[in-house]
């Protein structure tokens, strides 16, 4: 066998090894990160409430602080870089206190509104259930880190679902920050 059969057998066969290998769908994972953003963002409502109904403020850096570091472990253990991630997270809570300052603001405006959004325990059933979105964020970041995004993926990513159209301007602060630096899509 000479040396550029040799080549074309290896490449054949490489080629193969790589086709049978599933790749991730990035529309799918737009799709899933999309959906996870929302879920975050949906449960702030409830978050509001519990804090307003014990009078406590919408920011709490200790408790900001402890996600953040949660935040890095989570993303080194999956091989995400930590300040890529802390990015992303950091935004996320920027976004849920824009919505828990909305509810705050409409409850100061009409009292006894606040009866339209569930009464939930922060830490008991809010949190937990913050923490397990958190956690599948992390893992799509992982999966996006590894692709290709172009602005085309990039308006899709940020384009505000219709369930949280009152929360543009959150959604718009979540969407943005898994933007990559240097892909300028304006």
């Amino acid at each position: 066998m000479g040396l550029l059969q040799l080549v074309v057998l290896i490449f054949i066969t490489t080629a193969d090894v790589y086709a049978d290998t599933p790749q991730p769908d990035i529309q799918q994972l737009i799709t899933d990160i999309r959906a996870t953003i929302r879920d975050r963002l949906l449960t702030m409502p409830p978050v509001a409430r519990y804090k307003w109904d014990n009078r406590l403020p919408i920011e709490d850096l200790t408790r900001e602080k402890k996600v953040l570091e949660n935040t890095v472990g989570q993303a080194t253990a999956a091989g995400l870089e930590p300040a890529y991630a802390v990015q992303v997270i950091t935004a996320q809570m920027n976004a849920a206190k824009q919505i828990q300052l909305g509810w705050f603001q409409r409850w100061q405006l009409s009292p006894g509104t606040e009866k339209m959004v569930p009464s939930k325990d922060l830490n008991t059933e809010i949190r937990p259930a913050i923490s397990t979105i958190t956690e599948r964020l992390i893992s799509h970041l992982v999966s996006l880190k590894a692709m290709r995004l172009t602005c085309q993926h990039v308006t899709r990513l940020t384009e505000v679902p219709p369930t949280l159209a009152t929360y543009s301007d959150a959604w718009e602060t979540a969407a943005k920050s898994l933007v990559p630096s240097g892909l300028n899509c304006t």
